[in-house]
């Protein structure tokens, strides 16, 4: 039995932007932002990260934007900082925060938003 269109989709999307490689690369944003300390200190809700938090990727999205809107086509990338420790009617709750990585079709690092509530 062939896989779906859907799956494909998501096997490949898992090979470009794997688990470990978005985890590494929230670390680094975390690591450069901690300014020498134990801790990353984040403006959006005024939270301590500490740096050995865990990092869970809760959702991946590749999408391709038509026009010169937005940023054009790429993949998102959703993670629970402090991982995942439960659900709401809307979605997961994280232990510190959420963070949202921004690739584009471009070799540039990621745009990432901070922010409390999954989305």
């Amino acid at each position: 039995m062939s896989m779906s269109k859907s799956a494909r989709v998501v096997a490949i999307l898992d090979t470009a932007m794997p688990d470990e490689e978005v985890a590494a690369k929230v670390r680094a944003i975390l690591a450069e932002r901690a300014e020498g300390g134990d801790h990353t200190p984040l403006e959006t809700n005024g939270m301590l990260i500490p740096a050995d938090a865990i990092i869970e990727v809760v959702t991946k999205v590749f999408f391709k934007e038509y026009g010169d809107l937005g940023f054009s086509t790429g993949c998102r990338v959703q993670v629970a900082i402090g991982g995942v420790i439960g659900e709401t009617g809307f979605g997961w709750v994280a232990k510190h925060c959420f963070a949202t990585l921004f690739f584009t079709d471009k070799d540039e690092p990621p745009t990432v938003e901070f922010h409390n509530d999954f989305r």
